[in-house]
Order: structure tokens, then C-alpha cells, then sequence
């Protein structure tokens, strides 16, 4: 090879090289966040491929030389194989139909390396496309486990489907092309195609941890539905303030209470705004308890019982107001004491009575 040619040469392998080192960082960054096994798996595929770049030199110094022919197509043909590996690793263990397939497809790359290493036969396309079966066995596998990657037609795997589709294509098209420029164009885009295709994991990677966050934030507020729920069907009145008093939730029964909506009050008023007395908010890490009394927004007061207790989460203070309506015990209370009246002054009278009639 010519110096200008071989000075090009190196720079396209070395432009080559950078990108794929470029996609094996971001799958490596992605496995130290996730700790997913398929893109560790991906990341050695990647590192097999870019190393596949010195035998491919080697042939452009020393054309006839089987050795490096031979590894370059070792590595070209391990680089699928696992890459195939971290795509069936994407949806869990590798099963047993898969597994089959890959054996299959690396007794077929032993025999073929071994008849075209050790027996001639005269250089043609057919023999060429023999020679390449493997490799093209391996390639459709990537295409089947592309489009098994997601359930949906997401980007990624739209983006990765794509891709093992036209690398599939150009490596049929290889052994019918002689060589020369056509055929460097083609082997180059062979070459650009896989660090594509595991650009395409990176997305996957981040299209998983998306749903990810939106299947927590669904669950979160799943969560706080439930909780407000339950809150609303309370029997007593359920607030919370921050550490200045100012409230931070309301339930259906405090807006029964006392008239406010949540609308009216989270956030825009304090809890001392709600009694009658000068109460003030004070955080107080211990259960406390105290009767007080409160107001409606038409007027009327009533008397509660009081529990509250503040407590510290992420070096945040809220306090805890739990309300119980005493208006109808005191009333019951008063009638009770009213009743035990009455049936003394009955009793007192009955006896008289009896005295009177004993005389």
C-alpha cells in the first residue's frame, strides 16, 4: 500500500476506534449506574471490535498473509457473537432456544474457517458467500434480538432495529463486491455500523431508567392518593405544618370543621389562624395534649381536644395536629349531669311522699 493510502487508512481506523471507545464509555457510565450485566457484556464487545482494527492494518501492509486474515475475521466474528449475548442478556437469562442458536452459529464459523484455511478452492462470490454464512447466521440473530429488546416500538429499539438491519445488508453485499473503492466503502460502513448499534444500547439504558423514574413518580403519587384517602375518611381532623406553622395538609374532615377548602389554606395560612385563644405553632418532639377552642368561617366556635407531636425527616420539621370535635360530648356531658339532676329532685319528692303517707 502507498504511503498517502496507508496514512489515510490509519486515520479512518483511528477515527473508528475513537468512536467506538466513545460508545464503550457511555455503556460503561450506564453499567455503574444500573449494574446491568448486558452492558458490561456489550462494553467487551466493543473492546473486541475495536481491537479487531489491527489485524484489518496488518492485511492493508501484508495483503496475503492468512494469519491476520484469519483474526480479523475471528474478531470480527466474536465481536457479534457476545454482542448477541448482551442483547438476549437485555430480557433476563439466556434461554435455552437462544443459546442453541448461538452454538450452532459458532460450529458453523469452525467449520467454515476450517475449510477455508485448509481446503482450496478457487476465489469466487459463492465461495465467498459460503466463507461468510456464519457471520451472516450471527448478523440475523442481532436483527431478531434487536426487535425483541422492548414491546414497544420505542426509539431505541427502533433506532437499533435499523441498524442491525443495514448491517446485515452491508455484510451480505461484502462478498460480492471486488475490491477497491466500492468495497472500502462498505467495509467502512461495516465498521461504523457496530459502534452504532451499541450507541443504540445507551439509549436503551436510558429509555429503561425513564420509565423507571416515571413508574416510581406513578407509584408516588399513587401513594399520596392513597394516604389522602384514608385522610379524608378520618374521624378526627388530620393536619400538618412546617416548622413556622404554616399548614401543609388538609383533609375533608377539616374542611367539614371548619369551612376552609385545601385550596384555601395549604400553604397560605397558619394553624394558629384556626383558634380562638392566642395559641402559637411550637415544635414539641413529645406527644402533647391540650383542649382548646376553635372557630368556623360563619362564626360559630366549638371546643377540641388537641394531640400534637412534630417530627424530623431529612433535617425537616413538621408537626402533627390530630383534632377531635368535643362539642357533642360536653353537650352530652351537660344533659347527662342535667338528667342526674332530675332523678334526684324525682327521688327526693318520692320520698317525702312516702313519709307523708306514713304519717
Amino acid at each position: 500500500m502507498e504511503n498517502n493510502a496507508l496514512s489515510y487508512f490509519l486515520l479512518a481506523q483511528g477515527f473508528i476506534v475513537l468512536i467506538i471507545l466513545i460508545a464503550i464509555a457511555g455503556l460503561w457510565l450506564n453499567y455503574r449506574n444500573s449494574r446491568k450485566l448486558y452492558l458490561a457484556i456489550a462494553c467487551g464487545a466493543g473492546l473486541i471490535e475495536a481491537s479487531r482494527q489491527l489485524p484489518d492494518l496488518m492485511l492493508n501492509v501484508f495483503p496475503e498473509s492468512p494469519q491476520w486474515n484469519f483474526l480479523s475475521v475471528l474478531l470480527q466474528f466474536s465481536a457479534s457473537l457476545i454482542f448477541v449475548l448482551a442483547l438476549i442478556r437485555i430480557k433476563g437469562e439466556v434461554g435455552r432456544n437462544s443459546l442453541a442458536l448461538m452454538w450452532i452459529s459458532a460450529l458453523g464459523f469452525v467449520v467454515s474457517v476450517g475449510i477455508q484455511f485448509t481446503i482450496y478452492f478457487p476465489e469466487s462470490s459463492q465461495n465467498q458467500y459460503l466463507y461468510s454464512l456464519p457471520i451472516l447466521f450471527l448478523t440475523a440473530l442481532i436483527v431478531w434480538r434487536s426487535w425483541l429488546t422492548s414491546d414497544t416500538l420505542s426509539p431505541s429499539r427502533f433506532f437499533l432495529l435499523m441498524t442491525s438491519i443495514l448491517l446485515l445488508i452491508v455484510r451480505a453485499a461484502s462478498p460480492a463486491i471486488e475490491f477497491g473503492d466500492t468495497y472500502l466503502l462498505v467495509y467502512y460502513m461495516e465498521l461504523l455500523l457496530f459502534p452504532v448499534m451499541m450507541a443504540a444500547l445507551v439509549l436503551t439504558e436510558v429509555e429503561f431508567a425513564h420509565h423507571r423514574v416515571e413508574k416510581l413518580l406513578a407509584d408516588e403519587m399513587q401513594r399520596e392518593k392513597d394516604l389522602q384517602f384514608i385522610l379524608d375518611h378520618s374521624l378526627d381532623v388530620i393536619l400538618t405544618t412546617d416548622e413556622v406553622g404554616l399548614l401543609r395538609s388538609w383533609n375533608m374532615r377539616a374542611e367539614q370543621q371548619f369551612g376552609y377548602s385545601g385550596q384555601q389554606t395549604v400553604g397560605k395560612i397558619p394553624i394558629d389562624k384556626l383558634f380562638l385563644d392566642n395559641y402559637r405553632h411550637e415544635n414539641v418532639s413529645d406527644p402533647t395534649e391540650f383542649q382548646s377552642q376553635m372557630k368556623h368561617t360563619n362564626g360559630d366556635s366549638f371546643w377540641v381536644k388537641v394531640r400534637m407531636q412534630t417530627v424530623v425527616r431529612d433535617d425537616q420539621a413538621y408537626s402533627i395536629y390530630v383534632l377531635r370535635d368535643t362539642s357533642d360530648l360536653d353537650r352530652l356531658a351537660e344533659s347527662q349531669v342535667e338528667l342526674d339532676r332530675e332523678l334526684q329532685r324525682v327521688h327526693k319528692l318520692r320520698e317525702a311522699e312516702i313519709k307523708h303517707e306514713d304519717n
